[in-house]
């Protein structure tokens, strides 16, 4: 009798176990196994998305302009597209994201991105954008400012790297110059699409810089083709060497324009308005014929009326959406006839 129940004890136990362990083996296949969001289906995304955002930002345009009037809304075009994205990529699963059946997941822990994570990401698509063009102006204009003064230095530099290597030193003053730099920072997002068509995972900077990445929740077929976009990659590679190209070939000009002036005596006067001045500065009257006479502030996208008066791009075409005029001289204006200006 003991043997008996001790027979069926241990058939119990190894009946329990192969059951906990098909258990296991169940949850483990009722796992679902996500796939990463493919390139099209991520691009057709922001595309809605982009339809979505600038039907919404139209209408906050229209209930500013109601309640505020035109001219808040031509000196806020910024404000206003900000709250627009604010309000529109706050919400949980945007409109790009359930037309292509995709869905936002964490790159380290594999689940839905938590709440303090799509706060951070949604300031960063936001406002990212409108802070990195600023950086950029102020490392431009700190640049050029202290140009001469970076001569001067050089001449100093020039003398203690003599006896090192001088074509060392000459192939790394071209590389850091401000052409090249300068060529680098405003292709910046083309590097990163270019990696995103190279890698297809982030096609957004601040997706990247958190680690939030894009996972299909439709089931693929073993016998599906995935597209890639490699070959829009390598036509962005082929664009960014040839910009920088053009950028060190300036860079290498430059620098030898200032080594034979180094060696030519030079005015003191002209030296000492070089280094207060700078080349890029301009006199008062140069900087208030850059201003556009709707928002205020630094023209952005030059446009012209047949007038010959200068706008911003958007600032004129929103005014003449309410009248056909030039703000300034009153003349009829044909809306198809505004004209943009380039290298101005």
């Amino acid at each position: 009798m003991a043997s008996t129940s001790n027979t069926s004890t241990s058939t119990s136990n190894s009946n329990s176990s192969a059951s906990a362990s098909a258990q296991r083996q169940l949850l483990n296949s009722l796992q679902p196994h996500w796939n990463s969001g493919s390139q099209p289906d991520i691009i057709r995304a922001n595309q809605k998305d982009l339809h979505y955002l600038h039907v919404l930002t139209e209408q906050f345009k229209n209930v500013a302009q109601q309640h505020l009037g035109a001219r808040f809304v031509a000196l806020n075009q910024k404000l206003i597209r900000a709250g627009a994205q604010l309000l529109y990529f706050a919400t949980t699963t945007i409109r790009g994201e359930e037309y292509c059946s995709i869905m936002q997941s964490s790159e380290l822990t594999q689940t839905y991105p938590s709440l303090l994570r799509r706060t951070a990401l949604v300031a960063i698509h936001t406002l990212g954008p409108d802070l990195l063009n600023r950086s950029i102006q102020r490392w431009r204009q700190r640049g050029s400012t202290n140009k001469s003064f970076r001569t001067l230095d050089e001449k100093s530099s020039d003398r203690l790297g003599a006896g090192i290597s001088d074509r060392l030193s000459r192939f790394l003053d071209i590389l850091t110059a401000p052409q090249v730099r300068a060529a680098l920072i405003d292709n910046f997002t083309i590097i990163h699409l270019m990696i995103f068509y190279f890698a297809g995972s982030y096609y957004h900077l601040s997706k990247r810089l958190l680690g939030i990445r894009y996972i299909t929740t439709r089931k693929i077929s073993p016998n599906e083709i995935r597209v890639g976009y490699e070959i829009l990659g390598l036509l962005l590679l082929i664009q960014l060497a040839v910009k920088l190209g053009f950028a060190i070939k300036d860079a290498v000009a430059e620098k030898s324009q200032e080594e034979t002036s180094s060696h030519s005596h030079e005015d003191p006067k002209a030296s000492w308005s070089d280094l207060t001045q700078g080349p890029d500065s301009t006199s008062s009257p140069a900087t208030t014929t850059e201003k556009c006479m709707l928002c205020l502030s630094t023209r952005t996208e030059t446009a012209a009326t047949l007038c010959g008066h200068l706008f911003c791009w958007t600032c004129i075409f929103e005014w003449c959406n309410n009248k056909r005029e030039c703000p300034l001289c009153r003349q009829t204006v044909d809306i198809t006839k505004i004209v943009r200006v380039y290298n101005y």
